[in-house]
C-alpha cells in the first residue's frame, strides 16, 4: 500500500480501467490500467464507477482514506477499514 500511495503521489492519478461493486457497495475492487488491483471495504457504501485513483493513505482515527474520481467527473473520498492491494502481475 505504501508504494501505491508512493506513486500516486508521483506520478498523479491512476486510470481506473473497470469497478467492480459487491455487497451492496460495501466491496469494492478497483482494477488498475496496469492490471493491479485496489479492493476496499468501504464504511459508507457507494455504487459509482471510478475513473481514476488520485490518493491513498492511513489515517489513525479513521482507517484507509481513497480519493478517487468518478465517471462523472466528480471527485471523492472513500473511507475504508480494509484495503488490499495487488500489484499488476502478483
Amino acid at each position: 500500500m505504501e508504494q501505491l500511495a508512493a506513486t500516486l503521489e508521483t506520478c498523479g492519478p491512476a486510470t481506473v480501467r473497470e469497478t467492480i461493486v459487491r455487497r451492496g457497495g460495501e466491496r469494492v475492487e478497483l482494477v488498475l490500467d496496469d492490471g493491479a488491483v485496489l479492493r476496499l471495504r468501504l464504511f459508507w457504501p457507494r455504487r459509482e464507477q471510478v475513473a481514476a485513483l488520485c490518493s491513498v493513505r492511513w489515517d489513525d482515527d479513521i482507517g484507509w482514506v481513497a480519493v478517487v474520481t468518478t465517471t462523472a467527473g466528480e471527485r471523492r473520498v472513500d473511507y475504508a477499514w480494509l484495503a488490499e492491494f495487488t500489484p499488476a502481475g502478483g
